[in-house]
């Protein structure tokens, strides 16, 4: 199971989709603490800018074309 290259900031969205079933992994107890993001307006609109992530994922479940490593 590899990574989608093509995908920018949503891959593990469709990684993690495309081994539902075939993968296992455990976590040890953690603690997770919350924090405000550190980043500027800018670079979060640049982190959040998903939409060509999207439109390769809507290709590529619909079946217009197969995911690499696959």
């Amino acid at each position: 199971m590899r990574w989608d290259e093509r995908l920018r900031m949503v891959d593990h969205r469709d990684f993690f989709s495309r081994a539902s079933g075939k993968l296992v992994s455990v976590q040890a107890q953690t603690i997770w603490a919350h924090m405000r993001t550190p980043f500027d307006p800018f670079y979060n609109a640049y982190r959040e800018d998903v939409a060509a992530d999207l439109n390769t994922l809507a290709r590529v479940w619909n079946g217009v074309g197969p995911a690499k490593g696959t």
